[in-house]
């Protein structure tokens, strides 16, 4: 009979641990971690880029208002925010090492 597989990011138990032992983590899980925070702060920028071109620009380029406020003024500050929201997120991420923001 197999024992069933550990959860991602977590070590097996050693044999003969007690079944209320939790198991320790993984540190191959806090490596990976750390790259995937390093990959997605190298793909932030060419997001950043590819929202801001001008076809993507011209979808909100219009007379259309929101709140009183032209859309594209309200796409640009919007997306602006949330890619500060993110590089701070993803900052934070790779400040701790990899750990879980």
């Amino acid at each position: 009979m197999q024992a069933p597989p550990s959860a991602p990011g977590h070590a097996a138990p050693p044999a003969g641990a007690a079944p209320g032992d939790a198991p320790g983590p993984d540190p191959g899980a806090d490596r990976h971690r750390g790259r995937q925070l390093q990959d997605r702060a190298l793909v932030l920028p060419l997001v950043a880029v590819f929202l801001f071109m001008p076809p993507a620009i011209r979808l909100f380029a219009g007379p259309q208002t929101l709140l009183g406020l032209p859309v594209i003024v309200l796409y640009v500050f919007g997306v602006w925010a949330l890619l500060v929201l993110c590089a701070f997120r993803l900052s934070r991420g790779l400040a701790r090492g990899g750990e879980a923001p």
